[in-house]
Parts: structure tokens; C-alpha cells; sequence
């Protein structure tokens, strides 16, 4: 049985703990298939993601209306996510940006980190203090 919570729910959106290791993305298992059987309604959808081995927060949305503004948001900058990490040891730095480039395999579903350039490799910042 997954740990799972909703936090929050009204008739456009909810709010639930995403549990680590589970998928935030529309599959048998993931978010939304837990929140469509906590609530009994079919009409919940994913509009942002968190990677799937992490917990935290996520917003999800209760009819298209509701997915449609919180996509819109997204899309202009008015939706934030803030992570917190807890790692081991002290980093040399008290606050700085890394940058990495990541490359997706689709086919076994995992990101790499690689050190050129290229086709479908993407620009990831991380900026801590």
C-alpha cells in the first residue's frame, strides 16, 4: 500500500504528497490514478510533474477548466516549485549555480548527465545556497 495524502481539495484542484517512487504522470499507479480513486472522480489531471523519486507537493487539476489556467500559469511563470534537497557532507560553496546538460532515454526512462552538446540534450541549472 503507497503512503499517500490529499492535503487540499475544492471543486478546480487538490493538493496532494506525491509518495517517492511513484509516477506523478497519468498511469495505472501514478497521482492521478490515486487521487481518481481517493475521490471517486474521473475527471483529475496531471499538469506539472515531479520526478519519480521524490516526494513532495503537487497540484493537480479537477476539470479542464482548472487544468487549462494552471497549464496557462505554468507557461507564463506564475507557478513556482521549490525543492529541498538533503545530501551528505558540506559543499565546497555556501551558494552557487551548477549547470549539467541531460539527455533522456525514452526507452528506459532515465536521464543522464553527458558532457556534450546535442539532439535532445537540455540545459539543467541548480542554483543552491
Amino acid at each position: 500500500m503507497v503512503d499517500f495524502q490529499i492535503l487540499y481539495s475544492d471543486a478546480q484542484l487538490l493538493v496532494c504528497i506525491k509518495p517517492p517512487r511513484v509516477l506523478s504522470t497519468d498511469e495505472p499507479g501514478g497521482v492521478p490514478d490515486l487521487c481518481r480513486a481517493a475521490l471517486s472522480d474521473p475527471n483529475i489531471r496531471t499538469v506539472h510533474r515531479l520526478d519519480r523519486v521524490v516526494s513532495g507537493l503537487m497540484v493537480l487539476a479537477r476539470n479542464a477548466a482548472a487544468a487549462s489556467e494552471l497549464s496557462r500559469q505554468i507557461r507564463e511563470g506564475e507557478f513556482d516549485k521549490s525543492y529541498l534537497a538533503i545530501l551528505h557532507g558540506i559543499p565546497e560553496e555556501p551558494e552557487a549555480l551548477l549547470r549539467d546538460l541531460l539527455l533522456r532515454d525514452k526507452r528506459e526512462r532515465k536521464t543522464y548527465v553527458v558532457t556534450e552538446p546535442g539532439k535532445g540534450v537540455q540545459e539543467a541549472l541548480l542554483r543552491y545556497h
